[in-house]
């Protein structure tokens, strides 16, 4: 018979507790299969043991009753008050950045709405997706790894996430790319109000000015094909399709559907008959 993970009551969490704990930090809430990809975890007994010990030992919250087996969706986890003091711990030990900002945020996140809840997923899954196809070629910091005032260059308010691509070859050079979520319960005003402001921050080079370096891509993921097609129309009024960066959009089922290795799920303005990947764009 199998061996069952033994989870043991610690005072403070093991490093392999600390890597949950971090993972909820960059992202906020998480599910056990996204947070076992994450970690790379193909065994789905010892991520459940992680959980379920921090789960007791009051370090996460979870977020699952009847609706959501009716529904048939995941349990959701999210930090507690008790994991902002061990993760401020490791972060002296390790000097690695840890935003007081995000964690002041966070104890909001018992009493999060489930719009709030299904976009950080949404932006979790994204990274999922990325880090299947691009592997240690990409690396990815959310809007809460980025709650610093030093990162005040980036545009208001700052993207859902920020990620580098750097491919394969002798002299790589790294993409950057904002990248967004566009879910459907959002007003189409917003949407487009915030295009705007990334067409404004482009046009004054304010990213050049404070990197010297180019954006490569704005990427754009909408929650559903009737709202991309929107964007897309409207993209098509707003931004000229020879500049950079590039204005690219695809819709998230096309991601969650997108193979292992196989990014090429984007389409850019001008370009509404082909697709690329973040390498080729």
């Amino acid at each position: 018979m199998p061996v069952k993970p033994v989870i043991r009551n610690t005072k403070n969490p093991t490093n392999k507790q600390l890597a949950v704990l971090k993972l909820l930090y960059r992202f906020r809430f998480g599910t056990t299969d996204l947070l076992a990809r994450a970690l790379e975890l193909k065994d789905g007994r010892y991520i459940h043991a992680r959980l379920e010990a921090l789960v007791s030992q009051e370090y996460i919250g979870k977020n699952y009753d009847s609706s959501y087996k009716l529904d048939g969706k995941p349990a959701t986890y999210y930090l507690l008050p008790k994991a902002f003091a061990a993760l401020k711990k490791q972060h002296k030990a390790t000097s690695k950045e840890l935003s007081d900002k995000t964690l002041r945020n966070a104890y909001k996140d018992k009493e999060a709405s489930n719009e709030f809840i299904t976009r950080k997923l949404s932006v979790f899954t994204i990274y999922d997706k990325l880090r299947a196809a691009h592997g240690s070629n990409l690396r990815l910091w959310t809007k809460d790894q980025l709650n610093f005032d030093k990162y005040d260059y980036f545009p208001k308010p700052k993207p859902d996430a920020y990620l580098t691509i750097t491919p394969e070859g002798v002299r790589p050079r790294a993409r950057d790319f904002f990248l967004n979520y566009l879910d459907d319960d959002t007003p189409f005003f917003v949407h487009v109000r915030r295009l705007q402001k990334y067409i404004d921050y482009v046009e004054a080079n304010e990213w050049e000015d404070a990197t010297n370096s180019r954006l490569r891509g704005v990427l754009l993921v909408c929650e559903s094909t009737g709202l991309l097609k929107r964007i897309r129309k409207k993209l098509a009024q707003l931004v000229d399709e020879d500049e950079t960066p590039r204005f690219c959009h695809t819709t998230l089922d096309a991601l969650k559907q997108s193979k292992a290795e196989d990014d090429g799920v984007w389409q850019m303005v001008g370009k509404p008959l082909e697709v690329f990947g973040l390498k080729d764009i």
